[in-house]
């Protein structure tokens, strides 16, 4: 399994509740459409950072969303919101080694 880790600086906090809607009710869902097998979206303490985290099955599976999805995805955010510009992206990628859960 893979990591796929999306950070988000925005230019100020207000925006932060719209952004997080979308990612909620639209961004995420196409990006599990497209390969992913789960997503966690979190709200950093800081109002202008929000992470997002995705799982992907192989590096293969995330490649190809990269290779397909991603941009398309991506320009999503610079129609839909005028800030995106002034948006800066930290992306990384990681094999995972574990991954724990109380019931596992």
């Amino acid at each position: 399994m893979w990591a796929y880790t999306v950070i988000v600086r925005l230019p100020q906090p207000e925006v932060r509740p719209d952004y997080l809607a979308w990612l909620r009710d639209e961004h995420v869902r196409d990006v599990l459409d497209a390969g992913a097998l789960d997503a966690e979206i979190l709200a950093h303490e800081d109002p202008t950072v929000v992470e997002i985290r995705y799982h992907f099955p192989s590096r293969e599976a995330f490649d190809e969303y990269e290779t397909t999805h991603a941009q398309r995805l991506r320009q999503h955010a610079f129609t839909k919101f005028e800030f995106a510009s002034r948006c800066t992206f930290t992306r990384s990628i990681a094999k995972v080694i574990a991954h724990k859960s109380r019931g596992g």
